[in-house]
């Protein structure tokens, strides 16, 4: 029956490399009549049993016991396209004699799966390598054991001449048995496959996936392939063993491949074990968006390349016109002119080269596409804030940012005063210096004089104060209005709390308010007071002879000398230090855990310290004068204002006003100080700043963990990432990746294709005409014309070296396909 040729893996193909015919009657199962039943005759009760349902069984092989009957193989493969059956492959069950951990030989069962492309030849004459006693039996050299040794078995593998790959039978979940691999001991057993004696192992039940996997992982070596299989003995109870087994339906169990149904796609399964499943799984996401195939237009002829719900690498030659077809398939080409510049160069392109892009996709079907350096901008983003940035969700712990400013404020505020109260009295005790008052000698008057003044009281400090507690009681207020969604999660308490907070500041403001009211009463009756006393003073003046003003004003300028002295002993006192470094400053760092990645929001600035603060002056005030204002704030100084006011690198203010314009400067300094987000491990440090190659491997996690749906579209992911980066932590994001969504990755990078083991290879070349040509498939898929493997190897820069790491010794490169043989590692 014709079959379709499909070229990537659309549904898994379920397998089963683990059924004998009445050949092994011959060789092992001598006096078995319902195996002797299984002739090539009666193949069609085994592809009809395999068909059913609940199995479809795309891919088999007869395994019978150190024997090939090639008429029974010719029988079952004539059915390959009946029902479910789409592939049979060549196989024989070796019983191979290896030590065991006390060095005794013990025979274990070994499933070699050939490979049917051939030559025919080679096939046709397989049972004939197989050594064999004048009576067809096999004739094994470990005659105790009746098994052939290792050294037998891998020439017999050397002799046959086709690729293989060797399953090591292990019977039954949980318990161990003559001829399964774990009956050499749990030493010997690990041994035989992190040498790779064998690919995979096998396993006939699946009485418990958990147990089953327990199995496999006791193994040294990670992620050991496994596959199960029947063990049939008896087509008519066919998926059991036996019919001595009816009743154990449920411990039948099989695996799914994600791989065409050949030969090749098997060793890329056995090569990596993320393509093997249990059971009726699936391997990508069925509910996610999908572009169904990527349809051209080349020279006048439509072009429709099937695409995988997976993983779609395109390949290809410089300005082939790959990235090309991102930007068209989402439309997106960014902002400005060299987004206009870029458009109107691939449009250019297309025209030139006679090819169209047909395919959409919409905003709603994208997940995200990031282009050629987009992945760079955006890891600057994530340090330039958290707020509004692509990762700002995953920062949910953040600084205190507006306690820090304020905090850092009020300290540089004081820092400011301290140095304000020294110049202060620096520029007042200069003008008492200038002040000299005579003595003189006058005789007491009898006439009444008027001698000097009631002050005002000082009000700038009550006015601070109320204005400091009006703007807490307007911000609290406000928690009340801007977050009313989280007050309500808090309960009852926590609105009244806050009602209280409002009203006892209502409260304090008050009794400022009262203190201002008085002090401005208090000075109301001091200047009547004053203006009568001018007025008397006034008078009197008229009234008195030149001598007698003469004292009058010799006395009032000994008032005020008094109250200047009594001044400058004030502004002494009033002198206070400050030191520089910012105690009272506490920052707190968020942190939020996501797996085992943390994310850190800290200030843009290392940490606020004396030499930050220092920094900050720096920016307001010349170098030379620098460490003289620092000392002035910290210590003595003889500054005056006008000395403060010229050490202004800029923006130089008038003397009287220098301590406003450095608060205000200091204020806008403190006002750049922002958060900036940091992802980094416990491996890293907290202190530690990533490095450029490690966010590009955090970034495509992220990417990976995104449960948002949609096409995920990246053009050169291997840009700034290493490639030990790339093969330990970047290919297994982008694995996890294509489980939830279909990935388009553009690339020059091997491991991408290769490691990443790509559902779909896209390779866009030119014929030899010198047009575009689009070849594409699984990476296993072959076809008269290409193979997907060649290509890889023949167009990505360092492909052939990566290709020959993963198939190591099936031989799929080798136009020969001889296998390389198996030293005897044991």
């Amino acid at each position: 029956m014709p079959m379709d040729d499909p070229k990537i893996v659309t549904r898994p193909a379920r397998v089963d490399f683990h059924i004998h015919s009445a050949a092994s009657v011959r060789t092992r199962d001598a006096g078995n009549e319902a195996l002797a039943r299984c002739t090539p005759d009666r193949v069609e009760t085994l592809v009809e049993k395999m068909s059913d349902p609940k199995l479809s069984i795309n891919m088999c092989a007869i395994t019978d016991h150190d024997c090939f009957d090639v008429e029974m193989y010719r029988a079952l493969k004539s059915k390959e396209g009946h029902g479910a059956l789409r592939k049979v492959l060549p196989g024989v069950e070796f019983t191979v004699a290896l030590p065991d951990d006390m060095d005794r030989p013990t025979p274990i069962h070994v499933v070699a799966i050939f490979d049917d492309r051939g030559p025919d030849d080679l096939i046709e004459a397989l049972d004939s390598h197989i050594p064999k006693t004048a009576g067809g039996r096999p004739e094994y050299d470990n005659k105790d054991k009746s098994a052939f040794s290792s050294q037998r078995f891998s020439q017999i593998l050397s002799d046959i001449g086709l690729s293989t790959v060797l399953i090591g039978h292990e019977k039954s979940v949980g318990r161990e048995q003559r001829n399964d691999v774990s009956s050499l001991g749990a030493e010997r057993a690990d041994e035989i496959v992190l040498t790779e004696f064998i690919d995979a192992v096998e396993i006939r039940n699946r009485r418990n996936e958990v147990d089953m996997r327990n199995l496999v992982e006791r193994y040294t070596k990670p992620d050991v392939p496994f596959v199960l299989g029947s063990d049939c003995h008896d087509w008519d109870a066919y998926p059991l063993s036996s019919a001595g087994f009816r009743g154990r339906e449920d411990e039948v169990g099989f695996c799914s491949l994600k791989c065409l149904p050949t030969f090749e796609g098997l060793v890329m399964s056995i090569t990596d074990p993320s393509r093997i499943k249990v059971g009726n799984a699936s391997f990508f996401n069925p509910a996610a968006p999908k572009l169904d195939s990527l349809d051209l237009v080349i020279d006048g002829e439509p072009c429709s390349i099937p695409m995988s719900a997976g993983v779609n690498v395109v390949i290809g030659d410089n300005s082939i016109g790959k990235s090309m077809i991102l930007h068209v398939l989402t439309g997106l080409y960014g902002d400005g002119e060299d987004a206009r510049r870029l458009k109107e160069g691939y449009s250019e392109y297309c025209r030139r080269e006679k090819i169209e892009v047909k395919s959409r996709i919409s905003p709603s079907q994208l997940f995200w596409f990031d282009d050629q350096g987009s992945i760079r901008g955006a890891l600057e983003e994530l340090h330039e804030g958290t707020e509004g940035s692509r990762f700002d969700r995953y920062f949910q712990e953040h600084v205190n940012l507006d306690v820090v400013k304020g905090a850092l404020k009020r300290h540089l505020e004081s820092c400011v005063d301290a140095l304000a109260s020294k110049v202060e009295y620096n520029d007042f005790m200069g003008r008492l210096k200038e002040t000299i008052i005579p003595l003189e000698v006058h005789e007491v008057s009898d006439r009444m004089a008027v001698a000097g003044s009631l002050r005002a009281k000082q009000t700038k400090d009550v006015e601070g104060f109320n204005g400091a507690v009006e703007s807490v009681r307007d911000q609290v207020a406000a928690i009340k209005t801007n977050h009313r969604a989280v007050l309500s999660k808090l309960g009852p308490d926590a609105e009244k709390d806050l009602d209280d907070a409002v009203e006892a500041l209502n409260r304090l403001l008050a009794l400022g308010q009262g203190e201002m009211a008085c002090r401005k009463f208090d000075n109301e009756k001091r200047g009547v007071v004053r203006r009568i006393a001018n007025e008397l003073k006034g008078r009197l003046q008229q009234e008195k002879t030149d001598e007698e003003n003469s004292r009058d004003a010799y006395r009032e300028q000994l008032d005020v000398a008094a109250a200047q002295v009594a001044r400058a002993v004030a502004l002494r006192l009033h002198r206070k230090a400050q030191p520089m470094n910012p105690e009272g400053v506490n920052v707190r760092i968020g942190r939020t855990p996501v797996g085992d990645l943390e994310f850190v929001s800290e200030l843009n600035i290392k940490q606020i310290d004396r030499d930050y603060c220092i920094s900050l002056l720096g920016g307001i005030f010349n170098k030379t004068p620098l460490p003289i204002i620092v000392r002035g704030i910290e210590g003595e100084t003889d500054l005056t204002s006008e000395k403060v006011a010229s050490s202004f690198s800029v923006n130089k203010p008038p003397s009287e006003r220098w301590a406003q314009e450095m608060k205000r400067q200091l204020d806008a300094a403190v006002d750049l100080i922002s958060e900036r987000g940091k992802i980094t491990n416990e491996k890293i440090g907290l202190d530690s700043e990533p490095s450029a190659g490690l966010y590009g491997r955090i970034y495509f996690d992220l990417m990976a963990g995104d449960e948002k749906q949609g096409i995920y579209l990246v053009d050169q992911p291997e840009d700034q990432i290493s490639q030990t980066a790339i093969r330990n932590d970047v290919i297994r994001a982008f694995s996890k990746m294509r489980q939830k969504r279909q990935v388009i990755i553009v690339t020059h990078n091997p491991q991408f294709v290769v490691n990443l083991d790509a559902d779909n290879v896209i390779a866009l070349g030119r014929d030899g005409a010198g047009r575009i040509s689009v070849r594409s498939g699984a990476l296993e898929y072959e076809c008269a014309d290409y193979s997907i493997l060649g290509i890889v190897a023949d167009t990505v820069e360092g492909g052939a070296d990566v290709v020959r790491r993963r198939l190591k010794r099936y031989g799929a490169q080798d136009t020969s396909r001889r296998p390389q043989q198996r030293e005897n590692h044991i």
